[in-house]
């Protein structure tokens, strides 16, 4: 999205980022990767700090219900700039 600018015709951007260890965890789940496939694929996407500055809101992951109340919150915002 951000190589080719094309945010730029977004309205709005969001990142769902995660803890390092929740990610690998969670990839884990759901098919054999290994952890330094894991960490070759992650190095090759944008890091968190660039998410956090380029996106106009972020999502931090981590637990279920604490994401729930985030992207209300941001659904929330962006139906009253609608």
């Amino acid at each position: 999205l951000f190589a080719p600018d094309f945010d730029v015709k977004c309205d709005v951007t969001v990142a769902v980022i995660a803890d390092m260890d929740k990610r690998f965890e969670r990839v884990k789940l759901r098919s054999n990767m290994t952890e330094e496939e894991f960490y070759s694929r992650v190095k090759n996407q944008p890091s968190d700090a660039v998410l956090m500055e380029k996106t106009t809101y972020q999502i931090v992951n981590n637990d279920l219900n604490e994401m729930k109340n985030q992207v209300k919150e941001i659904f929330d915002k962006i139906k009253e700039t609608d």
